[in-house]
C-alpha cells in the first residue's frame, strides 16, 4: 500500500511539473499556454450545414437514432429514379430529397435482434448554412442495375 501511494504521489508531482514548465513563460517572452476560452476561435464555414437521417423498422417499430451528417455542398438529382421524367423545379428536388423512402435489407438493430428487414428511411435539413451551395446532378447511379 505504502508502494503505491509513493508511486501516486510521484505522479502527481510528475504532472504539476509538466504543467508548470507548459504555463512558463518562454525565453521569447510569450506568457506560456493561455486560457482555452482566451484563444481565437475560428470563423465557421459559411458553407457548412447538416443533413439528419433515422430509420423505422417496418417490422418491429424500432427508430434509430438521429444521426447527422455534415455537408458543404447539397447534391441534388435532376431525376428521382431512372426511366421517370426530370423534377421541374428546385422545390420538387428539396421535396425529394427529404421524402421518406423504403429501404431493403437493413440490420435491424432493435426488437428484430439483428435481422435484415425492410426500413423507411427519413432525412431532414438540420442546420442550414449561411450560403446553401447547390449541385444539380444531371446522372445517378442505379444500385439495381449498376448504371447510371
Amino acid at each position: 500500500a505504502l508502494d503505491s501511494a509513493v508511486a501516486h504521489a510521484a505522479r502527481a508531482r510528475a504532472r504539476q511539473e509538466v504543467i508548470a514548465l507548459l504555463c512558463a513563460p518562454s525565453l521569447s517572452g510569450s506568457s506560456g499556454l493561455r486560457d482555452p476560452s482566451t484563444l481565437p476561435r475560428a470563423a465557421p464555414n459559411p458553407f457548412q450545414g447538416s443533413m439528419y437521417a433515422q430509420m423505422a423498422c417496418m417490422a418491429c417499430g424500432t427508430v434509430s437514432p438521429l444521426q447527422g451528417t455534415p455537408f458543404r455542398v447539397l447534391s441534388l438529382p435532376l431525376v428521382a429514379h431512372p426511366g421517370r421524367p426530370p423534377f421541374k423545379t428546385l422545390e420538387a428536388a428539396l421535396e425529394n430529397l427529404v421524402a421518406q423512402e423504403e429501404v431493403e435489407d437493413v440490420i435491424c438493430k432493435g426488437l428484430c435482434r439483428g435481422a435484415k428487414r425492410r426500413m423507411f428511411r427519413r432525412s431532414s435539413l438540420g442546420h442550414l448554412p449561411g450560403a446553401l451551395c447547390i449541385q444539380l446532378a444531371r446522372r445517378t447511379f442505379d444500385v439495381r442495375t449498376g448504371r447510371m
